[in-house]
């Protein structure tokens, strides 16, 4: 069985190598596509795989969009195949159609979803968990640098926490070395986001922090000081919360560190409290599962 990703950037399958072909003829696939086969991690061009090289005679198209996060549903087939000139494009395709499209983010069939996953796969999931946090904290104790390190890694290490994961969700084939995949997927690009976030977000929170020490210090009047603090606490809550998505999508997509912080944020603007409750009873259940180890 194999999977393809059709000229609109969308994942189809589930299906056979007939009817790839078929799609073939009808246009809806070309030399171009990308196909993987259901044991195989790697997405490769139909003109390169034996099983389907005979089924073209004249020079392929240019390559269509890589996989969209989106699967479509079984049985409908990709569109007839479309042209794409380069990967930067093909990036600022996904990009508009990703801030132009809502989205209906069901908290219950996100958890549900996330134990079934559990249930499926808990040793490797949690063994991968575990050990990036055990090196994560294994760093943070390393003399002088240590705690440098470990801020700089910090989006290195859950950038391939979350890219397993993602391979975990869709079924493809994880192990526990792909939770430091960080290291070997743009590296640069996310110790660049967490050098941003961080100077960003220490610039936002930093002022809330004075009125507070004023209080314990200066004997400020806490009733005026505790609002002005707030008024910079909230920027501060609101962009750690929509800029949550960055890492995986330099991870996973390749996108630079600030265009996937843009995406992130205007993505997560939509829905911005959902998506920030959501991470709180995550959080919650979370510590409850670390406290029940």
């Amino acid at each position: 069985m194999y999977r393809i990703i059709g000229g609109d950037g969308r994942e189809y399958g589930p299906v056979t190598g007939d009817t790839i072909r078929q799609w073939v003829v009808q246009n809806r696939a070309n030399a171009k596509t990308l196909v993987r086969a259901d044991n195989s991690p790697d997405w490769r061009p139909l003109g390169e795989v034996p099983e389907f090289a005979s089924s073209f005679g004249a020079p392929p198209p240019q390559p269509p969009p890589q996989p969209s996060s989106a699967a479509a549903a079984p049985g409908t087939g990709p569109s007839p195949a479309r042209a794409q000139p380069d990967f930067a494009e093909d990036l600022s395709t996904l990009t508009e159609t990703l801030k132009a499209r809502d989205y209906h983010l069901d908290m219950g069939r996100c958890i549900g979803d996330a134990f079934n996953l559990l249930g499926r796969k808990f040793w490797l999931a949690v063994g991968g968990a575990t050990l990036v946090m055990f090196c994560m904290i294994v760093i943070s104790f390393v003399p002088f640098l240590g705690s440098i390190a470990s801020i700089l890694l910090s989006e290195v290490f859950y950038g391939g926490l979350y890219f397993f994961y993602m391979k975990l969700v869709r079924d493809e084939p994880a192990q526990v070395g792909d939770a430091f995949s960080g290291f070997s997927r743009s590296f640069g690009q996310l110790v660049l986001l967490t050098l941003v976030k961080s100077i960003l977000l220490a610039i936002i929170v930093l002022p809330a922090a004075l009125p507070l020490v004023g209080i314990g210090l200066w004997k400020w009047e806490p009733l005026v000081m505790v609002p002005i603090a707030c008024v910079f606490i909230v920027p501060f809550v609101y962009l750690s919360i929509a800029w949550m998505f960055a890492s995986m999508l330099v991870i996973d997509r390749g996108y630079e560190f600030w265009d996937a912080m843009e995406l992130s944020r205007k993505v997560v603007s939509k829905h911005w409290f959902i998506v920030f409750l959501l991470t709180i009873i995550a959080g919650i259940i979370g510590a409850i599962g670390v406290i029940l180890l």
